[in-house]
C-alpha cells in the first residue's frame, strides 16, 4: 500500500511539473505574440503611408508637367493604390489620402504648384489614369475601360 501512495505523489509532482513548465512558456509566448503584432501593424501602415506618399509624388510631377506643356496636352500614368485609402480628395492644389491606420485616420497632403480636378479612385490596386491640361488646371481622371 506505500508504494501505491508513493506512485500517485510521483505522479502528481509530474504533473505539477508539466503546468508549471507550461505555464512559464505562455508567459513567455504570449507578450511576444502581442509585440510581434503590434510591431507588425505599424509596420504595415509605415509601408501603406510611404506608399501613398510616393504616388502622391508621381500624381503630382505628373499634374506640373502636363499643365506647363499647356492645353492640348495629355498623358496617362499607371499608378498602384494600397489597401485602407478611405477617400482621396483634390482640394484646388492640394490632393488629400485618408488612410485607415490601426490609432485612427491619418492624412497625407500633397501640395501642387497647379490646381488639379477629378477623381481618384480609393480601391486598391492598379489604376490607369489620363492627365489632361485645360489652361488653368489639370483634370486627373481614371482611364474606363
Amino acid at each position: 500500500m506505500c508504494c501505491k501512495i508513493k506512485r500517485g505523489k510521483r505522479r502528481a509532482q509530474i504533473s505539477m511539473e508539466y503546468l508549471t513548465i507550461v505555464g512559464f512558456v505562455m508567459v513567455i509566448i504570449i507578450p511576444m505574440l502581442v509585440i510581434f503584432y503590434d510591431f507588425k501593424s505599424e509596420a504595415a501602415d509605415t509601408i501603406r503611408s510611404s506608399q501613398v506618399r510616393q504616388v502622391g509624388m508621381k500624381i503630382v510631377d505628373t499634374a506640373e508637367t502636363i499643365y506647363f506643356l499647356g492645353e492640348p496636352s495629355s498623358t496617362l500614368l499607371r499608378i498602384y493604390l494600397p489597401d485602407k485609402i478611405q477617400s482621396v480628395e483634390m482640394l484646388g492644389r492640394e490632393i488629400v489620402f485618408n488612410i485607415s491606420t490601426r490609432v485612427g485616420v491619418d492624412q497625407i497632403v500633397m501640395l501642387s504648384e497647379v490646381n488639379v480636378t477629378g477623381t481618384i479612385p480609393n480601391n486598391a490596386g492598379l489604376h490607369n489614369m489620363r492627365f489632361q491640361s485645360h489652361g488653368t488646371y489639370v483634370d486627373i481622371n481614371p482611364l474606363v475601360g
